[in-house]
């Protein structure tokens, strides 16, 4: 516990040995994972496990999004600040230290849009945060076997869309303060090369899908998938999904819809045909479209699950 001065204090100065050790380098990446996901389990990585690799790239894709990891990568100007502890001085000029000073990171994306500043403009969850530097060695809160994420003060949490000027282009910085009960001492890395064939640089965020469908007749639904992103008249389509990519189904009776097919027109890209099985007429129906990625530099994607009603 870092907040209230003598927490750590253990009766005794400790020793000042260091030894040949690499220290964590300058941030390039933080990663946001919610301190709990939605059955109660509590987030982060097991240190024990002999697949790290895979389980990175899985909190990643995780298709539940509270057990999900968000990073943000290629940051510029990232600082860590830490405000003046409070004392109280006594009348002979005694300083008593009674409280550490809050710790701020703050960090750029350079390059983005609006459409970027409205996915990240507020979090509303209790989360924390991994830290990637140049590197990629990844920074958490060590506590046992576990690394988890630093937890963050969620309130603190501001994101600021900064506009195009004749010397700079656009960019969001985004500012946190760790929350008053967690300790630098408390943060310990994952080598990069623990990771391999990934690099948690190189790991991409998901994308959100949007799904547009049309029911066409009783087996067929035409589906236009766009990003949110593009311009206002044109959004950027969804390219190259596949059957494995979307599944379905029928809410009035509570059952998995089979999927026969999907294929893609050759003309307009984002726009599928998807055939299914009939379904009685009235029925309401979901269509869910996510795609895991699958290594370095690629993308994640994922809709909402969209209503339709079938013919």
């Amino acid at each position: 516990m870092a907040g209230i001065a003598g927490c750590n204090c253990n009766g005794q100065i400790g020793n000042t040995g260091f030894p040949n050790v690499k220290p964590f380098g300058l941030t390039s990446g933080v990663f946001l994972m919610p301190i709990l996901a939605s059955d109660g389990t509590r987030n982060g990585f097991d240190l024990t496990s002999a697949t790290l690799p895979a389980d990175l790239l899985a909190a990643i894709n995780n298709p539940d999004p509270s057990k999900r990891l968000y990073p943000f990568n290629n940051l510029r100007n990232v600082t860590h600040n830490e405000a003046d502890p409070n004392y109280e001085t006594a009348d002979n000029g005694e300083r008593f230290k009674t409280r550490d000073g809050i710790k701020t990171v703050t960090f750029e994306c350079w390059g983005v849009t609006e459409q970027f500043y409205a996915k990240v403009s507020d979090n509303c969850v209790q989360f924390g945060v991994f830290l990637v530097d140049v590197c990629g060695n990844l920074k958490g809160q060590k506590e046992d076997t576990h690394l988890y994420p630093r937890p963050v003060n969620k309130y603190s949490y501001d994101a600021k869309f900064i506009d195009a000027t004749a010397d700079a282009g656009t960019k969001v910085m985004i500012q946190m303060d760790y929350s008053l009960v967690t300790s630098d001492g408390d943060q310990w890395m994952i080598p990069s090369d623990m990771f391999a064939p990934y690099s948690a640089l190189e790991l991409n965020g998901m994308i959100d899908v949007n799904l547009d469908i049309t029911v066409e007749d009783v087996t067929t639904l035409f589906v236009r998938a766009k990003f949110n992103y593009g311009n206002a008249v044109n959004q950027m389509p969804w390219t190259g999904a596949v059957l494995a990519d979307f599944t379905a189904k029928n809410v009035s009776t509570s059952s998995n819809i089979t999927i026969a097919s999907v294929s893609e027109s050759a003309t307009e890209p984002g726009f599928y045909t998807i055939t299914i099985p009939a379904q009685a007429n009235g029925d309401a129906c979901t269509l869910k479209a996510f795609h895991a990625a699958t290594g370095n530099m690629l993308f994640g994607y994922e809709s909402t699950v969209t209503a339709f009603i079938a013919q």
